[in-house]
């Protein structure tokens, strides 16, 4: 998925935000696209919207063991962040390494938060 971005994958930050908040999700989300890779964090951001229940995305396979190790990342992350197994951050660590697990984990917050804002301010319509 070569050109994947934030603007074509997370929702757009809505326009009641302040502008300066505005611009620095933007730029939150313009790093976490640069600092791993976008084919897989645009997966694990599908992952993050069926597990706050948006449309279900498991029935699509995984492309490589990297990208099933962030969306095993990604589940645990998302449903109870201090419950990740030890072993599933390390399946991650030995596809992307030490500084590549940092980078996904700081993107992935970032595809996350992202998603739980948008849905948090239109659940009371702003």
């Amino acid at each position: 998925m070569t050109g994947v971005g934030p603007e074509a994958v997370l929702p757009p930050v809505p326009a009641a935000v302040p502008a300066e908040v505005a611009d620095l999700l933007r730029a939150a989300a313009v790093e976490a696209f640069r600092a791993t890779d976008p084919a897989v964090l645009e997966r694990c951001h599908a992952r993050v919207v069926a597990l706050l229940g948006g449309p279900d995305d498991s029935d699509r396979p995984a492309r490589s063991s990297a990208e099933a190790a962030c969306l095993a990342f990604t589940d645990e992350f998302v449903i109870d962040v201090a419950t990740l197994a030890d072993e599933t951050a390390a399946a991650v660590r030995d596809h992307l390494g030490d500084a590549g697990l940092a980078d996904f984990t700081r993107a992935l917050l970032v595809v996350e938060q992202r998603e739980r804002l948008a849905r948090a301010l239109q659940a009371v319509g702003v």
